[in-house]
């Protein structure tokens, strides 16, 4: 399966430590992350992004994935404007999605628009590095597992 993976970059990478164990478990698990060349090691480019015709560019590029990819995963415990584009985008796309927050913050306040949505396909969790590889192979059977699709192949049938 291929996964668009998010995370803060413009307002540095706080959490980049969880961004890259994401992007690690879901490649252990055979999968494909066609974001994790900047999204774990930004360009300069992507970091600055200092003129307009750059924004454009990552724009386009990250639209395209966002198209391309099975599902979105969010690192979202530092605040980011692009994923809260990249959140809606993929709601709009009608993709699952989750968005995952630093068991460190828990407790502390966050944006409503992170879990308030009331989008059918967005699951929410606390993590760390314990925890991340069972949060993430629930997602994955939850919207895409054999027994998943073992049941809508019965009803059809």
């Amino acid at each position: 399966m291929k996964f668009y993976v998010g995370a803060s970059i413009a307002e540095g990478q706080i959490f980049s430590e969880g961004v890259l164990a994401i992007c690690n478990v879901l490649e252990e698990e055979g999968h494909e992350v066609l974001s994790k060349n900047f999204v774990v090691h930004p360009s300069l480019e992507d970091k600055k992004a200092s003129t307009k015709k750059d924004r454009e560019t990552i724009v386009t590029r990250d639209i395209k994935l966002l198209k391309e990819c099975n599902a979105v995963i969010l690192e979202v415990s530092q605040a980011s404007h692009g994923e809260g584009y990249e959140h809606k985008t993929t709601e709009d796309f009608d993709k699952p999605l989750l968005l995952l927050r630093h068991k460190f913050l828990e407790g502390k306040r966050y944006s409503a628009f992170i879990d308030g949505t009331g989008y059918e396909k967005l699951r929410f969790a606390f993590y760390d590095k314990d925890a991340l590889r069972p949060i993430l192979k629930e997602f994955i059977q939850e919207f895409f597992g054999e027994g998943r699709e073992g049941k809508i192949r019965r009803e059809l049938e």
